[in-house]
């Protein structure tokens, strides 16, 4: 079996107080006024040596078909990785900026999302550069008194 290697990193995708927030319901028109913790991207790179994969994880509510795009040509151009291979997920927050072009969900900041696929591309970026041998494994155990 070929050797593992694992990578990992993570920006911060903050955006600047003022944005307009979505979540919650429609027309809620809520604006950040502090950040109590920063949002980030997080990307997981997995490679056994002949084929690398990415997981990119947003602390974002969703991400736009176009912000979709421009970060998978991003990583194919600066990272030379298959699009096939990359995977965009969000967390689903309800406190962050709108990152899609939806009515009433928050109004779309351009300035805020055209720095997106930079932000996700750096993590992916140092993901990768940080790829280092590594295990993978899974194991269990009973819970007494847990109710699925």
């Amino acid at each position: 079996m070929p050797q593992l290697h694992f990578g990992t990193g993570r920006t911060v995708i903050t955006p600047p107080l003022g944005i307009e927030l979505c979540g919650y319901g429609p027309y809620r028109e809520r604006k950040g006024e502090e950040i109590v913790q920063d949002l980030h991207c997080t990307a997981l790179a997995l490679s056994d040596g002949a084929e690398t994969y990415v997981w990119i994880s947003n602390d974002l509510i969703w991400v736009d078909r176009t912000l979709v795009d421009a970060t998978l040509r991003l990583v194919r151009k600066r990272h030379h990785l298959d699009p096939s291979k990359v995977v965009i997920t969000n967390t689903h927050t309800h406190s962050g900026p709108a990152t899609m072009r939806t009515v009433a969900w928050g109004e779309w900041d351009d300035a805020y999302t055209q720095t997106l696929p930079a932000l996700f591309g750096e993590a992916v970026g140092q993901a990768v550069k940080e790829l280092a041998p590594g295990r993978i494994g899974f194991g269990q155990a009973p819970i007494p008194k847990l109710s699925v």
